[in-house]
Order: C-alpha cells, then structure tokens, then sequence
C-alpha cells in the first residue's frame, strides 16, 4: 500500500507541487486587490486558499520525505533554517519566512522553467482582468493625487504600485521562458512600461523595466558571451552583500550630512532618510523585531496607524524587521542562486539577479513571493 502509494506521488509529484505553488501565488498577487477587505466574500476566498495551500505544503513535505527525496545534509540544512525561520517568526510576528523556506524545499527537482511559465500566465491573467474589470468600473480604480495635483491609477489594486512592482517581475519571466523576442514584441513590452509609467507614476520600475529590456537585447545579441558573460556571473554571487553595503553607505553618508547622499535622497523620493530615521527608531536586533509599518498619509489614517514609518529599502527593512541573521541568510541564499546560474552559463539569469538586487536596495520586494517569484 505503501508502495503504491509512493509509486504514484512520484509519477505526479510534479503537478502537485505546481498546484499548491500556484494556488498559493495567487493568494498572494490577489490579496492587492482593493476588494481585500476583512469580511468581503473575496477576502474569504483568498484566505481560504492561503490556509489551504499551508497544509498542502506541509502535506508535500512530509510525502517527499516518505518518498526520501532528501538527503542527510539536506535535512540537516532544513532544519537548522527553519529553527532560524520560526525564531523569526516568533520574533517578528511575521509567518512568511517559515512559508517560504518550506516552499523551496517542497520545490526540490521540480522544473525551474514550468515554476516560471506558469507564474508568469497566472500574473498575466490576474492582471488583465483587474485592468479590464477597473476599466470598465466594475470595481475600483482607486486614484492617488499627488502633492503636485498628478493622478495615480491603481487598476483594480489597493495601492498604485502594485501593478507596476508586478510588471517588473512577469518582463523578467517572460524574457527568461523566450529565447527569442522579436522587435515588435520588445516595443509592445516597453510601450506598456511606458502606460505604467504614465498611470501609476512608479518610477524605479520605469527604470528597472528599461534597463531590463536593454540587457535582454545585450545577452540576445551574444555580447555577453566572452568573458564579460562570466564577470557579470561572478558579480552576481555577491550581488546582495554589494547592494546592502551601497544603500548602507549611502544611507550613513546622508546621516552625516554629505551633499550628493541628501541629492540622492531627494531623488529616491526619501528613501535615505527614512531608513535612517528607521535605524533610529527601530535599530538592529539578531532575530527581529515586530514593527507596525505604517505609509498613512492623512490625518485619519496617522490616528489610527501612527505617523509614516515605512522603510523601501529591502535590506534595510529586513534587517529592522527580521534581524541580523536573517538579512545573513538572504545574502547566502542569492549567492546561492547566483553560483547555480553561473555554472548553468545562463547570463541572462545571472544578470536578472543583478538587476533584482539593484531593485532591491530601493524597494521592499526581493523576498516577496508575489512580487519575485
């Protein structure tokens, strides 16, 4: 009985997991919504499929180690990562880190390309139809005025941002899954950058989503595959200790009083001085710490969420939020990613977690499932 049954996990396991992962990535994309609200039928549904996915997680894990898809050492690695994860969880309040964890490992010889094609179509569809169903006000599009009287569309999500910090991560695996994308298909894809661009007013991802486009064209056109190829892989492997120690010394320089570090925070909308007053307010601990992270802006949501708190930057944040030892963990995990790409000699990947790092050290998505798959 028990035979069979491994038998047939193993035959299927694939498929299984790729449910669970897609159930709950859209758990995770869908709770954007501006009808995630505590009590809506909607909000009910995601959570069900969120508390759902949980136990099917846990469920592949225990299959996989009754079907000894694991090692010795992996094991050990397991453990000892979720013994760090559920003190984070602890100490932060926070379970995402534990759901993750648990996640990669239930990922274990799964198809990296089918994880990414079929995270891109479901981003793909949840963005159209919140597009569509806001375009036509079926449900909101709430809008966003700026100081300068500017008006941000937020298409069907809760904050303008979403969209755009979703396109970012559906260009990148979409250029991973195409070998070759035609001229037209590069200028539909940087035209809507451009729409993005236009209606939510987010800024880096204009950047990041052009400077995106312009690498897929460089690894296309073979001008990486020399030499320069294997520099950008090796720099890759520490991409996320050079991100976190840049933005860290950026950040000081701008406590300090230097002149270009309080230009750049001018430009970054900020970001250096928030952070700073986020080492201050908050500072360093080994494992963690809660924090109410708040982005109220009127005077009703200041009563009711405290004055504005939130730090952009990933490190940052994650060092204040989850500690020492987890932003240590992050940083190993994309050196990780990094020496695999290199050894694979894929250039375009080990260049889109540059580009992925770099985006990080002004916003708070590398960890973020629904925004980095």
């Amino acid at each position: 009985m028990i035979e069979n049954v491994k038998t047939r996990y193993i035959k299927y396991r694939e498929s299984i997991f790729l449910a669970v992962f897609i159930a709950y990535y859209i758990s995770l994309v869908g709770n954007g919504s501006i009808l995630y609200v505590e009590g809506h039928p909607y909000y009910m549904v995601l959570e069900f499929i969120r508390d759902i996915s949980y136990l099917m997680m846990a469920g592949v894990f225990c299959l996989n180690l009754l079907c000894s898809i694991y090692s010795k050492k992996e094991l050990l690695i397991f453990a000892a990562g979720a013994v760090l994860m559920a003190a984070v969880t602890v100490t932060a309040a926070y379970i995402v880190p534990c759901v993750l964890w648990l996640l990669m490992f239930c990922a274990k010889n799964i198809s990296f390309r089918k994880i990414i094609k079929y995270a891109a179509i479901t981003c793909s569809v949840i963005m159209i139809i919140f597009f569509v169903l806001s375009l036509f006000g079926i449900i909101e599009d709430a809008l966003f005025e700026r100081w300068d009287g500017s008006i941000r569309h937020s298409w069907g999500f809760y904050f303008p941002t979403n969209a755009a910090n979703l396109y970012l991560p559906l260009l990148l695996m979409y250029m991973l899954l195409r070998k070759k994308i035609n001229p037209v298909e590069l200028a539909a894809l940087f035209v809507i950058n451009c729409f993005i661009y236009e209606t939510t007013d987010t800024k880096s991802i204009m950047f990041f989503c052009t400077v995106a486009i312009l690498i897929y064209i460089i690894c296309r056109l073979g001008w990486l595959d020399n030499i320069l190829g294997k520099a950008a892989g090796m720099v890759s492997v520490i991409a996320a200790p050079l991100g976190f120690g840049a933005y860290y010394y950026c950040q000081k320089a701008y406590t300090e009083g230097n002149e270009l570090a309080l230009k750049l925070n001018a430009l970054l909308s900020s970001r250096l001085k928030l952070s700073a007053a986020g080492m201050e307010a908050f500072g360093i601990h080994i494992l963690g710490q809660k924090i109410a992270w708040s982005t109220a802006e009127t005077a009703e949501e200041v009563a009711e969420l405290g004055p504005y708190n939130y730090v952009d930057s990933s490190f940052m944040q994650y060092l204040y939020n989850f500690g020492v030892f987890y932003l240590i963990y992050v940083f190993i995990l994309y050196a990780w990613f990094g020496i695999k790409a290199l050894r694979h000699n894929n250039t375009m990947l080990t260049l889109i977690f540059i580009l992925l790092i770099g985006h990080a050290m002004f916003d708070p998505q590398l960890m973020w499932l629904d925004f980095n798959p």
